[in-house]
């Protein structure tokens, strides 16, 4: 195994690919211990149950359809609606959307020219629909079908990695900032104070001067950018105070996340700080193309971080200063104002 680790190109390939490799690893352990049958319900599920009915023998002339009284059932009954009656226009369906007290009435009122009887994975596991043939002698034979299921990692769904992507956007945008940090041989112990201190400004300015709950787009996006500016700010002086005091960054951040949490405290005087358009919330909790807004938001300050530290001057310099400060600043590399451009964009960020 040592001589494997200490060959060149696996050991470039661990010092350059490791964590990611690590991160597989995990996926795959995750994606491997959730691996369980799948129950489809939604409009995608409708569609291909339809195009089963229609493709794998003659279509039926009369639907029998039960699903339960919500948004996403509708969308299932319609989806299978649609598909059916392009494929088959003529064909009856007649949709019982509720409880199980309503399926029972529809079946026992249900005539004997219904052919098939459709449901979904939620309403199959109705009592109602457990032995058609003894319950409702009328229909006996008549089939009850439901989407057909299928093995895949719970991890892997789709909801599931969007959820995760949209938890870790906060965290992993301050990772930005805090690599670039740690990469200098610093440490920012002041960014989860600076988020509270941010947010409450964000909010009181624009509740005290941004117009609250009528505040336009443009109030908020500057209400936000002087939010972003006093972190920045406020990342500039622990900075300063690394490279012009010489104050060592653990006790200067930590410093700095006590008075920065004290301040969004005393601002918002212990209260919650509403009065918010709704609006605001679009950042956050929007989605566009599929995609939440804020993690696209998180794939571009990525691409551009990349950019920077690969491609850039600037990016040569932090890993010089990383390396060894001080052959760094006699090769003529602006150490302290590296050290303040890095704590500043981890402020901002």
């Amino acid at each position: 195994m040592r001589a494997l680790t200490s060959h060149p190109l696996v050991s470039r390939f661990m010092s350059d690919y490791g964590m990611i490799f690590v991160l597989l690893i995990i996926g795959g352990y995750y994606s491997w211990a959730t691996y369980a049958e799948q129950s489809p319900a939604g409009p995608d599920a409708g569609r291909l149950l339809a195009h089963r009915l229609t493709h794998d023998s003659a279509a039926p002339d009369h639907i029998l359809l039960i699903v339960r009284d919500n948004e996403a059932d509708r969308d299932f009954a319609q989806a299978f609606t649609n598909e059916i009656h392009h494929h088959a226009p003529d064909t009856r369906v007649d949709l019982v959307a509720g409880q199980p007290s309503d399926a029972r009435r529809a079946l026992e009122g249900a005539p004997a020219s219904v052919d098939v009887i459709v449901c979904n994975p939620f309403t199959a596991a109705w009592p109602v629909l457990g032995d058609v043939d003894t319950r409702y002698p009328h229909l006996a034979g008549k089939p009850v079908v439901q989407p057909q299921g299928y093995h895949w990692p719970n991890f892997l769904k789709t909801d599931n990695l969007l959820n995760i992507a949209n938890q870790i956007v906060v965290i992993a945008i301050i990772a930005i900032g805090m690599t670039m940090v740690i990469i200098t041989g610093g440490i920012d112990l002041s960014v989860g104070s600076l988020i509270a201190l941010s947010a409450v400004v964000a909010a009181l300015l624009i509740r005290e001067v941004g117009g609250g709950v009528e505040a336009t787009s443009a109030a908020m996006i500057l209400a936000c950018s002087v939010a972003v500016a006093l972190c920045a700010l406020t990342g500039f002086f622990n900075g300063a105070m690394v490279t012009l005091f010489g104050i060592p960054p653990f006790i200067t951040t930590l410093a700095m996340m006590l008075i920065a949490s004290g301040a969004a405290y005393h601002l918002a005087e212990g209260q919650s700080v509403y009065q918010i358009p709704a609006t605001f919330v679009w950042l956050g909790r929007g989605v566009t193309l599929g995609l939440p807004n804020a993690v696209w938001l998180m794939v571009a300050l990525y691409i551009v971080a990349h950019f920077v530290m690969s491609r850039t001057i600037l990016g040569r310099y932090i890993y010089a200063v990383g390396g060894n400060a001080e052959a760094a600043r006699l090769s003529g590399v602006p150490v302290r104002r590296v050290l303040l451009v890095v704590y500043t964009l981890c402020g901002a960020l």
